[in-house]
């Protein structure tokens, strides 16, 4: 019963001191540190009994009865490990020991008074009060250990610095205070929060990362490496095979693509570790890869399966929520031989098999009317022309669709150069007066004024040789 009366009453004086009824909560307490009881068994209520006393002594300024229990509240509060704040108020006790620490040059219990300072704001989610005592506490941990030739713990708290910086949106410090975090003891769920804490501060230096218009800075490569090694202890496959694509994506905007081979080749088995569907979009940034370091045939025996079973590839694909990323990387891989000098014709499958049917799953007219045009041109070349002459119609339907008079006037040339090439004249002339309705009534560079030549050229040579210009009826 002693104990049940001794909470009772702190609890009273509890609800009394937040109702600012200071006298009221005064008594309360008073009259439960009064209460006997045997031992020391409820520690955690004797530290707040004192604390909480102690606080209202200093309020209502009661320095005849402040020395005895300061000396107790004081001891309790910073000698016992895993103290469990109660309120505010007792950061009014910690500011009466910060003073008496600092006045005596002791460090030591400095350093303890920031830890339970910082510690309790930290509770009550008070950001701008925790963070000096913070950093005055990562101060005095690396001074003491300094001094005595011996970490003193916690002897680096910049992981929590640099969060304490982020929601206080100062991102300078922030990534100041994460590029010095030595830490080792990190989880996967730290390391993800590491790459975040860096992404967006680096976006608020530069909001062009965020419009994807630039690149991201190079440092990133530091965390992902970081949040590798950790996943690699654990058997999260898919986790691992993330990590290895978005170091091996980075790798390869900052041009070091032998790396972001590596990184590609890991991505790739772990991803194949899973299941077909988890290793493709690996596959086809390994078969990119290698292309760009020169390695076509290793990059043609990579994609080649994947076009292969296309069907199922692009399902795959869509599944992945990512289409758009697979259709540029066909086009990128289509681009290298149709660029080319040889084998242009090796392009095709890139084109018609891989970036076409992505283009139309995601709906991007642009991207189709960009791939149609190509595999017109690519046939034209390999005097395909009959399934050249079926790219080029569908590619007129599709310009219309895109909003822009460049392309539908490039498509109508285009269409009419195929029926140029099939002797399908009135077809040709037709379509080349479609493409010069819509040319601009004013020229805009000298350019055009040879294509124009040229185009009138043609017009004029359909005219006088090509066409059969029936007699006039008598």
């Amino acid at each position: 019963m002693a104990w049940a009366h001794r909470r009772a009453c702190f609890l009273l004086g509890r609800l009394c001191a937040k109702k600012l009824k200071y006298s009221q909560a005064r008594v309360y307490y008073e009259e439960a540190l009064g209460v006997s009881v045997d031992g020391f068994s409820d520690l955690p209520l004797l530290i707040a009994l004192y604390t909480n006393l102690t606080a209202i002594y200093l309020k209502q300024k009661m320095a005849d009865k402040l020395p005895p229990i300061l000396e107790k509240a004081s001891a309790l509060l910073l000698c016992l490990p895993s103290h469990t704040f109660t309120s505010l108020d007792e950061f009014e006790l910690l500011k009466l020991v910060l003073r008496r620490s600092v006045v005596e040059g002791d460090k030591h219990l400095e350093a303890r008074v920031c830890y339970l300072t910082a510690s309790l704001f930290l509770i009550l989610r008070k950001i701008d009060d925790a963070l000096p005592f913070v950093e005055r506490l990562q101060f005095l941990t690396f001074t003491l250990s300094a001094e005595e030739g011996r970490p003193i713990a916690p002897l680096d708290l910049n992981w929590l610095l640099s969060r304490l910086y982020h929601r206080k949106y100062m991102p300078y410090l922030a990534l100041a205070s994460l590029s010095l975090d030595s830490g080792q003891d990190h989880s996967l769920q730290d390391a993800f929060r590491r790459i975040e804490l860096f992404s967006r501060n680096s976006v608020r230096l530069n909001p062009r990362w965020k419009e994807g218009t630039s690149l991201l800075p190079a440092q990133i490569v530091v965390y992902l490496q970081q949040a590798v090694a950790i996943a690699e202890r654990g058997e999260d496959l898919k986790t691992q095979r993330d990590l290895c694509l978005g170091l091996a994506c980075v790798y390869q905007q900052h041009g070091a693509l032998m790396k972001a081979l590596s990184c590609a080749q890991q991505a790739v088995q772990t991803g194949g570790g899973i299941n077909e569907e988890e290793g493709f979009e690996a596959s086809v940034l390994l078969g990119w890869l290698l292309v760009l370091t020169g390695q076509p045939e290793r990059a043609e025996n990579t994609l080649q399966p994947l076009l292969q079973s296309l069907q199922a590839a692009v399902k795959t694909a869509l599944r992945m929520n990512d289409p758009r990323f697979a259709m540029s990387i066909y086009e990128e891989a289509g681009d290298i031989f149709f660029k080319g000098h040889r084998n242009r014709l090796a392009s095709l499958p890139f084109y018609r098999d891989g970036s076409l049917p992505f283009a139309r799953s995601i709906h991007d007219v642009h991207s189709e009317f960009r791939l149609l045009s190509k595999l017109t041109e690519l046939l034209m070349t390999q005097e395909e022309h009959e399934e050249a002459l079926q790219y080029a119609i569908l590619a007129v339907q599709i310009s219309t669709k895109t909003g822009v008079c460049v392309n539908e006037r490039a498509a109508y040339h285009r269409l009419a150069t195929v029926y140029y090439s099939l002797k399908q004249y009135e077809m040709t002339e037709n379509y080349y007066l479609k493409s010069l309705s819509l040319s601009p009534a004013v020229l805009q560079h000298p350019l055009e004024a040879r294509y124009y030549t040229k185009l009138y050229c043609r017009l004029g040579d359909l005219t006088l040789h090509k066409l059969k210009v029936k007699a006039p009826a008598l």
